[in-house]
């Protein structure tokens, strides 16, 4: 299913890997590569494949994963 989440995410741009943290949960999501992580941002989740919102200013620990994401 992974493989089907990334590629979907990765036909509609989303091919920027990112993990978030809000301090009780850990996402991994993909979203667009210009994404301001500071602010509200869409992201589809890696694991379940779900279109969310995202309020990066709430959450605690930000970072990119390196994992190219091809079209």
């Amino acid at each position: 299913m992974t493989n089907a989440i990334r590629e979907h995410a990765a036909l509609i741009g989303f091919t920027r890997k990112i993990f978030v943290s809000d301090g009780s949960t850990d996402l991994t999501l993909y979203v667009h590569p210009e994404t301001d992580l500071d602010g509200r941002f869409k992201a589809i989740c890696a694991d379940e494949g779900d279109m969310i919102r995202v309020n990066g200013w709430m959450m605690c620990d930000l970072e990119d994963i390196n994992e190219a994401v091809a079209a």
